[in-house]
């Protein structure tokens, strides 16, 4: 199987990975959405499961499921999770109601296989909620793709045309597709990063 970095890459840490800030969660919850109280959730490449305990303290009936390659990470995430490639996922057809991947198909290596694995666990009416790095993003331009890609991100991390994210999301099933760019802010940010 082909990944971008080995299985122990995100070993290194040895506490929880909370990429996630309290502002840029409130951002990614203005646009989550809100009619799953009582469904099934994937947190797919939860990592520690920094969005998924939000979620679950916000709906205490939601069941929360975790999926990461990081064994070490996935020690740290409060609810049921395996680890597992995103690209060949162990769950059933029709499994889940939401599919959170926040900040996650900019590591897989195919991100098709990844959204049609998503497509398979979604149900029917399915919500597949995800974000990452627009390649168009001046720092992601120059930082995250090639040939310069190499240089900077050493692990094979791609950012990724919103456009073509959206293509592949209707060529694989989805019906209903919207996209809206927002701003993460990280406190070690470059100047590049923060023009």
């Amino acid at each position: 199987m082909a990944l971008y970095y080995s299985k122990n890459y995100f070993d290194k840490y040895k506490g929880s990975f909370g990429c996630v800030s309290e502002e840029d969660f409130n951002l990614v919850w203005e646009f989550f959405p809100k009619h799953l109280p009582n469904g099934k959730l994937l947190d797919l490449a939860c990592g520690s499961g920094a969005i998924g305990n939000r979620l679950k303290a916000l709906f205490s009936k939601l069941s929360v499921f975790g999926a990461d390659l990081s064994l070490n990470l996935l020690t740290w995430a409060k609810f049921p999770k395996c680890q597992s490639d995103a690209l060949y996922l162990p769950f059933r057809d029709n499994s889940f109601d939401c599919i959170v991947a926040g900040a996650a198909f900019h590591h897989f290596p195919s991100i098709e296989k990844a959204i049609r694995e998503c497509s398979r666990c979604l149900k029917s009416n399915g919500v597949l909620f995800a974000y990452d790095p627009n390649k168009f993003h001046p720092q992601r331009l120059i930082m995250m793709t090639d040939p310069l890609r190499h240089i900077f991100y050493r692990n094979g991390d791609h950012a990724i045309s919103p456009k073509h994210f959206k293509n592949i999301l209707i060529k694989n099933g989805f019906k209903k597709v919207e996209h809206t760019y927002v701003s993460f802010w990280s406190t070690d940010a470059s100047l590049l990063a923060k023009l």
